[in-house]
């Protein structure tokens, strides 16, 4: 059987987490963290640092987004479509809302094998191996707060706020495709993340992590006709005659949001343009490599101090039996 290895870094003993959702409000934390925002957080990084070589990074950093692990089960987004499972009718439900999929049954599914109810334990969200044991890996809290204006004669707004607290043995971790130097600074900014934290309120705790660097191996399908995706992607002309969408099976998202990210304070309040991005577990139907691309995303600003707003739509692909 032919195996693929690859780098993972998990972001363990994770403080209390605010990642947004894409809306407005609070009152909702993701679970879990898309690669674009990933991406974007350790180039921020790099920049404060000084380095000049940004936008070399971005294009050569290829990074899956951040997905749960607990103890040693790595949880991996479901495909697109139905899956493969006997009684199918029998666990609909419970099938639909399954998210994660624990890495050994998802490689049998990329294989083009089958699971059965004797195999699988099915837990809200998440579904691993039958006999084996998941704590309840997050959990939320929402406590209200009140936003106070500067402007004295606005009224001061409550409004909800949402952690999300993980377990000790869990956390989220994601895959990458560097290797030699790149994942030597990859490691160094990663371990950067973590001190100063990631998600909203880093400066009361919130998102700060440790970092462990480990080595999976993964099924590499001979069999396969299509690729899977674990990352945001943004397709490079290049890549659009290969993607075939009349017969793949994807999702879109609306990836945009403030400058929040922004070493300059003065340009955090600006929205940035927005772009469209496929989501993970869309499938395309080829073998051909797709190599995405990555967009400045800076609003139509006249301001000195602005600077390029990097997003990255580089994929993380694996391949994958329809």
């Amino acid at each position: 059987m032919i195996m693929a290895r690859y780098a993972i870094i998990k972001l363990c003993h994770l403080s209390p987490l605010h990642i947004g959702t894409g809306r407005e409000s609070y009152d909702t934390s993701s679970a879990w963290l898309h690669s674009d925002t990933l991406a974007s957080a350790l180039a921020s990084l790099k920049a404060q640092r000084g380095d000049s070589d940004v936008a070399e990074f971005m294009s050569q950093l290829v990074v899956s987004s951040a997905f749960p692990f607990y103890k040693d089960m790595l949880f991996l987004p479901k495909a697109h479509g139905r899956v493969r499972f006997a009684n199918e009718e029998k666990c609909r439900k419970s099938l639909k809302r399954v998210t994660f999929i624990e890495q050994s049954l998802w490689t049998r599914l990329a294989d083009g094998g089958q699971l059965s109810e004797s195999d699988v334990t099915i837990d809200g969200d998440f579904m691993y191996p039958a006999g084996r044991r998941c704590a309840t890996m997050s959990r939320t809290q929402t406590t209200q707060r009140v936003h106070v204006y500067a402007d004295t004669e606005k009224d001061a707004e409550p409004f909800f706020f949402e952690w999300r607290y993980f377990d000790h043995e869990a956390g989220l971790y994601f895959l990458t495709t560097a290797t030699g130097p790149l994942l030597d600074e990859l490691v160094t900014l990663a371990t950067m993340l973590g001190e100063t934290g990631l998600g909203t309120d880093r400066n009361v705790g919130g998102g700060h992590f440790e970092v462990e660097v480990a080595e999976v191996e993964i099924n590499n399908t001979p069999n396969a006709d299509a690729q899977v995706l674990l990352s945001l992607f943004i397709p490079d002309r290049q890549d659009m005659p290969s993607l075939n969408l009349e017969d793949a099976r994807y999702g879109l998202l609306r990836r945009g949001g403030f400058a929040a990210g922004s070493s300059i304070e003065s340009l955090r309040h600006l929205r940035k343009r927005s772009v469209y991005m496929f989501d993970e577990g869309s499938v395309f139907p080829t073998q051909t490599p797709l190599g995405g691309t990555v967009v400045d995303l800076r609003p139509d600003w006249n301001a000195p101090a602005m600077h390029p707003m990097l997003r990255s739509g580089k994929p993380f692909f694996l391949p994958y039996k329809m």
